[in-house]
């Protein structure tokens, strides 16, 4: 651990002192049963430990640390964080040189919302102890707002905790009327605990959620602050004057509410720049420049007042210059335009007539243009049937029954028309319809598209799944799609259903197999982590399957890529995003990597990225996957990661190119008698054939086995060189391979070995020692589900129990092989 130094941080005040003082209260206090009033919501994982540090400019900053591993935290990586008893254990020992614990907000919602503090804060003001120490603001706000509270380890502040949820256009910071200020927030940041109770308060050991009561003070709390926040930061800087005080955006409210990625980069966010910091920073001096008009004073001001400000921004970073002075200087060279602030205009005395939903606001603002704003959430409600993706960032509009994407342009135009309407008569400038459009963009703005699985759409409604009732489409319902027919419930699939049987040569499990999948793609079932593989020639009818499968969810919902342009292409998972089906073809043809393919079946997060267009938020695809191939894929990747999810079903049942229909157009008459007959299914029915296909579907467990052998060359050698027995353990071996004296082989009683043997009789470079007994025991453990077989070591060296390499001699007495023990030869 760091040593502290025993500079001073007051009079008589130094970092180890100071960190005592703190240690010996916090238990002091515990000591009186102030521990069980952490509220259980909060004692989760997401602890950290904190530390004092003095900065050159004198003032001291909380750095948290990983309780676990001693290494810097951040309030964005939960990684990072551990649970309250890794906290607590960590800084609450002794000769620990931490100074407290801190709790950091959840980056997403609990079950009863998000957790939002609030920081009191009184620098240079007295203790602390009863309700009656606290200033007047402060006992109005927690008396509205009742729920756990604590003093803070300065003595002076409060922490306030409580179940809410903040606007997005939220303010962070706030000065109350007797000077002392406040800060808000739900992510992106901790809070250092100290459990010190206040007295002549109620205690709380709870969170209370007050979600309406609360935005609605914060509405309040926003109009009463604005003329006391331009004051405050006019006095920051000798460089303002009254002058461009009133034409900069920066000072104003509108700029704060409007410019939704300065409020990310404002409040410390680094999500939009792959969390690089030195990005974030440039990006946001380059705000800066914009709205000062390339003033360095202002612009070195202000940054140290936001969530990026860091001890590196005043250290010498190249050529004698600050790493601030480089970063303004670039900002401000790469800067080509300023903000012009919209003109007044002069009240209209011709009283034309408005119809939008800014003509109270003209009459409230005796004919002067509405904050944009107000003007904004005016609006908002008449343009309720447009919406802003935040993850693909693009606009879309409800028409025909579900949500469909359009240009910003054709928004813009939308916008600007009920602006028309409610302040046309003043008379406007194109910096005040941005400014009115970026907020409206923030107003309807969701990420929750297609996120409820519950419902299908057809033309003729929502068909809800778990009573099979049609309910009336609704915007609400947030659907980007729509199976483009009606819904029939007493249609049937006969012709359809013979064709599939007989494309899998009659095997029926395989034929429930391949309804339980249409299934899945229908509901969105993409947590079962399956994808499917359909190997064989053409003419087979694969083509035909998986063009009924796009039919189903519409073609507008499905998408085809090659398996080199999903894993070389940083832009093609941005095509996956919202669809319900990816087709994947040419496999055949890729042995490279395959990252993005597990990680698109494996539910974790995907990159939003367009070509020439600002990268969005991650997003997790909610899509089934079918492979399409004359053969398995030869991946790099032999881990069950990969593997386990395939689902493979073999169609060869040929057909002589003379015979050939067009069986697509026979079949999209019976679609609705398929989807019937797909939905007909149960669901634990589904979940068992598509989960546990190895134990359900009887004819296939061949072809597990013979996809396992063509891909996996330690499953090829196990097959032929190896048998299973736990009464054995074998030498694994070292690297040099097999050792040959007089031409003969002298060490292939060792598994590494003998591994390497057979990979050069049969061609197959080896793999490296230590990863191929890792992948060795990942296929046995958990493709073979032989979980006896692990590495071991004693006087002799590693081996591995459960492994025994073939003997010839004794063929009539072995055991089976690993793969036969999965794969019965009978089965």
């Amino acid at each position: 651990m760091i040593k502290l130094s025993e500079e001073k941080l007051g009079e008589g005040i130094t970092l180890k002192s100071a960190q005592e003082a703190t240690k010996m209260n916090y238990l002091r206090k515990n000591e009186k049963g102030y521990f069980d009033t952490i509220p259980a919501a909060m004692l989760q994982k997401n602890w950290v430990c904190w530390r004092l540090k003095k900065l050159e400019n004198g003032k001291t900053k909380k750095i948290p640390f990983n309780p676990i591993t001693g290494k810097a935290a951040s309030s964005t990586n939960p990684d990072t964080w551990g649970h309250f008893k890794d906290a607590y254990g960590t800084a609450y020992t002794e000769g620990s040189t931490y100074n407290g614990i801190g709790f950091v907000f959840p980056l997403e919602p609990t079950k009863n919302g998000y957790i939002v503090g609030i920081d009191f804060d009184n620098k240079g003001g007295k203790q602390i102890n009863h309700f009656d120490d606290l200033p007047e603001s402060w006992k109005k706000i927690i008396s509205s707002f009742p729920s756990y509270l604590e003093i803070s380890p300065s003595g002076t502040g409060l922490h306030l905790y409580i179940y809410a949820e903040l606007p997005a256009d939220v303010k962070h910071r706030y000065k109350l009327d007797d000077g002392t200020e406040i800060e808000i927030y739900q992510q992106g940041r901790y809070f250092t605990v100290t459990a010190h109770q206040l007295e002549g308060f109620e205690p709380f050991n709870y969170l209370v959620p007050y979600y309406e009561k609360f935005n609605n003070w914060l509405n309040v709390l926003n109009h009463e602050t604005e003329k006391d926040f331009d004051s405050v930061t006019q006095s920051q800087s000798e460089t303002v004057t009254q002058s461009n005080l009133e034409n900069c955006v920066v000072w104003t409210p509108d700029w704060a509410i409007t410019d939704i990625k300065f409020n990310r980069l404002w409040a410390g966010g680094l999500s939009d720049y792959d969390n690089d910091h030195s990005r974030a920073d440039f990006a946001l001096c380059l705000k800066l420049a914009f709205y000062t008009g390339s003033d360095a004073g202002l612009m070195d001001s202000w940054f140290r007042q936001s969530g990026l400000m860091r001890e590196k921004w005043d250290k010498i970073h190249v050529k004698g210059k600050t790493y601030a002075q480089a970063t303004i200087e670039n900002a401000i060279a790469k800067c080509t335009t300023t903000w012009q602030p919209p003109t007044k205009q002069a009240n209209n005395k011709n009283n034309h007539k408005n119809t939008g939903g800014g003509d109270e606001l003209i009459q409230q603002g005796e004919g002067k243009l509405p904050a944009q704003s107000k003007l904004s959430m005016a609006l908002s409600k008449t343009l309720a049937h447009i919406a802003f993706d935040d993850i693909r960032e693009d606009w879309a509009i409800y028409q025909d029954n579900h949500w469909q994407y359009i240009t910003k342009r054709a928004a813009l135009k939308m916008i600007n028309i009920e602006v028309l309407k409610s302040v046309g008569s003043l008379g406007y400038s194109s910096g005040y319809l941005s400014g009115v459009s970026s907020m409206i963009e923030m107003l309807l703005s969701s990420s929750d598209w297609n996120a409820k699985q519950g419902g299908i759409p057809f033309q003729n409604g929502v068909l809800r799944l778990n009573d099979l009732r049609l309910i009336p489409h609704s915007p609400q319902h947030r659907l980007t799609w729509q199976i483009p027919i009606q819904y029939q419930p007493n249609a049937q699939a006969i012709g359809f259903i013979e064709w599939l049987t007989e494309s899998v040569g009659g095997h029926q499990d395989q034929v429930q197999l391949l309804r339980a999948y249409m299934n899945c793609i229908l509901t969105g079932r993409a947590d079962l982590q399956r994808y499917l593989e359909l190997i064989g020639p053409g003419g087979t009818g694969k083509g035909t399957f998986i063009r009924i499968c796009e039919l189903l969810v519409g073609e507008a919902n499905a998408y085809s890529t090659e398996l080199k342009h999903l894993e070389n292409n940083r832009f093609e998972t941005a095509n996956i995003y919202g669809k319900r089906l990816v087709v994947i073809t040419d496999s055949q043809n890729y042995a490279g990597d395959v990252s993005v393919l597990k990680a698109l079946t494996g539910q974790d997060s995907l990159r939003y990225e367009e070509k020439n267009k600002q990268g969005g938020l991650g997003f997790k695809a909610q899509c089934m996957i079918i492979i399409a191939a004359n053969e398995s894929i030869q991946s790099k990747d032999y881990t069950s990661g990969i593997s386990r999810r395939r689902i493979t079903i073999n169609f060869n049942n040929r057909v002589h190119s003379s015979k050939r229909r067009d069986l697509t157009a026979e079949f999209i008459h019976e679609l609705p008698g398929i989807i019937n007959w797909v939905l007909d299914m149960p669901t634990d029915q589904v979940e068992a054939l598509v989960r546990d296909t190895t134990e359900t579907v009887e004819s296939l467990v061949g072809t597990a086995k013979e996809n396992l052998l063509n891909t996996n060359p330690i499953a090829q050698w196990l097959d032929e060189k190896v048998l299973y027995n736990l009464e054995t353990k074998t030498s694994i071996g070292r690297a040099g391979g097999r050792e040959r004296v007089n031409g003969v082989y002298i060490n292939e009683d060792k598994l590494y070995p003998n591994y390497v043997g057979f990979c050069m009789d049969t061609g197959i470079k080896p793999l490296a020692l230590n990863r191929w007994v890792n992948l060795l025991l990942e296929l046995c453990n958990h493709q073979l589900n032989l979980s006896e077989v692990c590495r071991k070591r004693d006087k002799h060296g590693k081996y591995i129990k459960g492994l025994e390499l073939f003997n010839v001699d004794d063929y009539d007495k072995l055991p089976p092989s690993p793969l036969t023990k999965k794969f019965p030869e009978n089965a």
